[in-house]
């Protein structure tokens, strides 16, 4: 079974991944990015810009990279 591995970057921040995680296919490995960047950002506090990406690869190097932000609204003048 492959190994992929999710590298995450954050405020400029990059948290390697260097131990990966073995699925199926790279369909899998897609889903597992999409869901493990949104449970980041929702927990993301206020110190952070809520911006993040995570970054695949496998033993061959960059598959892909999946970019996630999330807008606070704010009081607007006005409102």
């Amino acid at each position: 079974m492959p190994r992929y591995f999710f590298d995450l970057w954050v405020a400029g921040d990059l948290i390697r991944d260097d131990d990966g995680s073995e699925l199926p296919d790279l369909t899998q490995s897609r889903t597992v990015a999409a869901e493990t960047l949104s449970s980041i950002i929702c927990d993301m506090d206020d110190r952070h810009a809520r911006e993040c990406s995570l970054s695949v690869r496998d033993a061959t190097g960059l598959l892909f990279s999946v970019m996630a932000s999330e807008v606070l609204a704010k009081s607007w003048p006005g409102q």
